[in-house]
């Protein structure tokens, strides 16, 4: 396998992820969206923090809104 099909494949793979992840918190949102805000003032949040931040770290506010929900 030459070079650029590695690297291709590299690529492709590490973006199948990261959509995974967000296609998951996205679900989330939806589901915790009654008991934190209105789904617009998610969906506001939402989009600034990933234009700007990492995705990794909106996994781990959105896992302490979870847990501060269930409690």
């Amino acid at each position: 396998m030459t070079h650029a099909n590695e690297f291709q494949r590299n690529y492709w793979r590490s973006r199948q992820a990261r959509v995974e992840r967000q296609q998951q918190m996205d679900f989330q949102l939806d589901a915790l969206a009654s008991q934190l805000w209105t789904r617009s003032a998610i969906s506001a949040r939402w989009n600034c923090s990933t234009t700007g931040g990492s995705v990794d770290r909106d996994c781990t506010e959105l896992a302490a809104y979870a847990a501060a929900a269930e409690s």
